[in-house]
């Protein structure tokens, strides 16, 4: 919910700056044609549902663009590591309509950077806006023109606190080397770590597979269902467990309520996250 509420915020920022540059000073209507478009960039069902959902919420109320709306959406691919070239073309080539304004990436998964460079070059006017980076904040800002990030910081205490405040005596943190590399995601870590000596709780660190890689989707979700009984065994149901993959969050729900343990929230809080499934 709360990327949903990101989304739409950062739009409704969009279509202020646009109108203020319209000689008319209006926003126009859902229904018929615009006088500029806005792309959404964000990924598929599988692997970032609440992204796309946002999207689908702005298409609800602005229009698709094919119907003479204002918004056009497209997706990255699944497989965003190994098809680099796929997700920069996908939102680089938002740039070749001219009735785009502005381009949303949410999540700015890695070649976000590279895309909103190319954009630049073709199109100086567009404004690029990137959500939820998966590349560095100073790298992606050089091409961004706003980078907007959950509090992962304060988050990062919070989520340690909290699961002290239930009883919890360990957290598992449970992620793979990809997003261990992004500076936001360690940094947390680091934050996690440093609050459970505070609380004098265990610090434990699982790997689970990356859903970009050979494995896919299904190939991680099933591992997490096939470990969380060993891990409750391991850690005990005073345990918090917390996944950094989206992916990863609704096999560890379902398993958690099955064999005990705590879940405080997920990477990324929102009720589509993990628990309609």
């Amino acid at each position: 919910m709360k990327r949903i509420i990101l989304l739409l915020s950062i739009f409704i920022a969009v279509i202020a700056f646009a109108s203020c540059s319209k000689k008319s000073g209006s926003v126009p209507s859902t229904k018929s044609d615009s006088d500029f478009r806005i792309g959404i960039v964000t990924g598929t069902v599988s692997q970032s549902e609440d992204d796309l959902r946002g999207a689908e919420a702005l298409i609800s109320e602005y229009g698709d663009s094919k119907k003479g709306g204002m918004i056009t959406h497209v997706t990255y691919p699944d497989n965003f590591m190994e098809e680099a070239e796929t997700t920069i073309a996908v939102i680089a080539g938002l740039a070749d309509d001219p009735k785009i304004k502005a381009i949303i990436v949410n999540q700015a998964v890695p070649g976000t950077t590279e895309a909103f460079r190319q954009v630049k070059e073709k199109r100086k006017d567009v404004i690029c806006i990137a959500g939820e980076s998966h590349e560095d904040i100073p790298e992606i800002s050089k091409t961004a023109d706003l980078v907007a990030n959950n509090d992962f910081v304060s988050r990062g205490y919070l989520i340690i606190r909290t699961a002290h405040e239930l009883g919890c005596d360990t957290f598992v943190h449970i992620s793979f080397p990809r997003h261990m590399s992004y500076e936001t995601m360690s940094r947390r870590v680091a934050i996690m770590r440093a609050a459970c000596d505070e609380f004098n709780m265990r610090f434990v660190l699982e790997t689970a597979p990356d859903p970009t890689s050979d494995v896919g989707v299904a190939g991680a979700q099933q591992y997490i269902l096939e470990k969380v009984p060993s891990w409750i065994s391991q850690y005990g149901k005073k345990a918090a467990f917390f996944c950094t993959n989206d992916a990863h969050t609704e096999p560890l729900l379902k398993q958690l309520l099955n064999y005990g343990g705590y879940f405080i929230e997920a990477d990324l809080p929102s009720p589509l996250m993990g628990y309609p499934g």
